[in-house]
């Protein structure tokens, strides 16, 4: 009776543990096939859940709001009494200065008067507020006449949040040359108007009529940079990233084969130490020639990302062999629509503007991507090299070319062992140390592909659409259209494998099910 009871026990536990793996097989196939889900549905359903606790945290929010508002209106408020009561002190201190007429008689004054107008040929910018041309009759001596005394009045303190304003304006200000136009002259090309006119008086002698004089109008530069030939004729784009003033260029050539700049963006660059990237984590932005490779959409991405992403090769052949490390630095959007906040190492753009570089560059494959650290540098043309970029792109393409040949062979051998139905041939292409696949490690996943096999009497497999959708020097992430048949089933699906390199070739490390809509954009 105990074995009986043993052997009920064992079934028992046996049945939860078949349910449970098939729950969670069916939770993953879910997921995969609802990760398109619009935000705003995921958003209404996020919000009837959490209803209470959104309106307890507003409410909140809203109070402390109010509070800051009215510790800063108090403190505003104690500080302009406090101004005022200065300045109705300073106006007791000061005693009004007696006017004294001077004699008619007096030749000596009237002489010095007639001095004065030496004093003619000074330039004074007029102002509204301050008459300065009139003279006062008053105290005079043999060498000196006297003027009207400027009011005295109280200077305004500055709160802590105008200090920290102008403080950001000051480290922002960036002077500009001015240009002066001769009448009639064309406007030179990437110039736009500055101020109307300057507008200055001469003050030929006390009481005299002030005439204004006009100056030529001024123009500022908005965009000036140079222009440059190249020999090679190329059908891409090149864009050039200056980490030091936070700006990335677009350039582009002309049928004349002139380069020039297409676009300019604003961009955050890697919230670490200044310099170039050298290890992983360390959160700098590399500097160097790299080449984008893969383009990301944002089915494929996390939301901190965007819109979309383009990933870079780093590190590159040079970076290897001066020993650096790290991965995953890409040029992507952000999370929120507003400006593009540092980054773990990467070149970030406003969701705007990263769409707008995609409808130039398309799946951006191959685009050259010069990253520099110069904050003298204003035009991006001197920092190219247009021969060597165009030698290292033809590298990359063909290195790209020989691994997506590899890949394609890989697949094909492996279609053919599954269609095989041959276990021990099957299990050639998977990693059984490094296997993890629907929540089952190799044995299980083995387990449940004998049971395959022996079911069906026949299994084809057809694959379409592969692309690189990621890779490491030590993995690729590959995708693909799959067409399933047998004799009991037929599907097509999207299919995404995780590939590690081991040795001479490479081994499957995950096996996943993806919507087949991501292959068809």
């Amino acid at each position: 009776m105990l074995d009986d009871f043993k052997k009920l026990i064992f079934l028992e536990l046996k049945k939860i543990e078949i349910n449970y793996k098939s729950w969670k097989n069916a939770r993953e196939i879910t997921n995969a096939y609802n990760q398109d889900i619009p935000f705003a549905k995921k958003a209404r359903a996020f919000v009837k859940n959490h209803e209470r606790a959104i309106i307890r945290y507003l409410l909140v929010a809203l109070g402390c709001a109010v509070l800051v508002t009215g510790i800063i209106l108090s403190v505003n408020y104690s500080k302009k009494i406090i101004a005022e009561k200065k300045v109705t002190i300073v106006k007791d201190k000061v005693k009004p200065v007696k006017k004294l007429t001077i004699p008619a008689k007096s030749t000596l004054i009237k002489d010095r008067v007639k001095s004065v107008p030496a004093v003619s040929e000074q330039k004074l910018t007029i102002k509204k507020d301050v008459d300065s041309t009139k003279v006062i009759p008053g105290k005079a001596t043999r060498d000196s006449v006297a003027v009207a005394v400027k009011p005295i009045t109280s200077k305004k303190r500055s709160s802590i949040f105008e200090k920290i304003k102008n403080m950001f304006a000051r480290l922002n200000y960036k002077t500009e040359k001015m240009v002066e136009i001769k009448p009639g002259e064309k406007l030179p090309k990437g110039m736009d108007t500055f101020a109307p006119v300057k507008t200055e008086a001469l003050i030929t002698a006390p009481g005299a009529v002030a005439k204004v004089v006009d100056t030529q109008p001024q123009y500022k530069p908005v965009h000036i940079f140079t222009t440059r030939k190249s020999a090679l004729k190329a059908d891409y784009y090149i864009i050039v990233a200056n980490k030091a003033i936070r700006m990335l260029y677009l350039l582009k050539q002309s049928a004349e084969q002139e380069w020039a700049v297409e676009k300019e963006f604003p961009i955050a660059i890697g919230a670490g130490l200044a310099g170039p990237k050298f290890a992983a984590g360390d959160k700098r932005t590399p500097e160097g020639v790299y080449f984008i490779l893969i383009r990301k959409n944002k089915n494929e991405l996390s939301e901190v990302y965007g819109p979309l992403a383009y990933v870079l090769n780093y590190p590159n052949e040079l970076d290897k062999r001066e020993g650096k490390t790290g991965a995953g630095i890409w040029i992507h959007g952000t999370q929120s629509s507003g400006d593009p906040l540092p980054t773990k190492g990467c070149l970030s753009l406003s969701n705007e503007n990263i769409l707008l570089l995609a409808s130039y560059l398309k799946d951006g494959k191959g685009t050259p991507v010069v990253i520099v650290n110069d904050s003298l540098l204003t035009d991006p043309m001197p920092v190219v090299d247009f021969k060597e970029v165009h030698e290292k792109r033809f590298d990359v393409f063909t290195s790209q070319d020989q691994l997506l040949a590899t890949v394609n062979d890989f697949l094909s051998q492996w279609v053919g062992a599954w269609e095989s139905r041959d276990i021990v041939k099957y299990q050639e292409y998977y990693s059984e140390a490094h296997f993890l696949s629907q929540g089952m490690r190799w044995d299980a996943w083995k387990a449940k592909k004998i049971q395959t096999f022996k079911a069906y009497n026949s299994i084809d497999v057809n694959i379409d659409r592969v692309r690189i959708s990621d890779l490491t020097d030590d993995g690729v992430e590959v995708m693909f259209l799959q067409n399933y048949k047998s004799d009991q089933k037929y599907f097509e699906n999207g299919k995404k494998l995780f590939l590690e390199k081991d040795k001479t070739t490479w081994k499957i490390t995950q096996e996943m099910t993806i919507p087949k809509e991501e292959l068809l954009l």
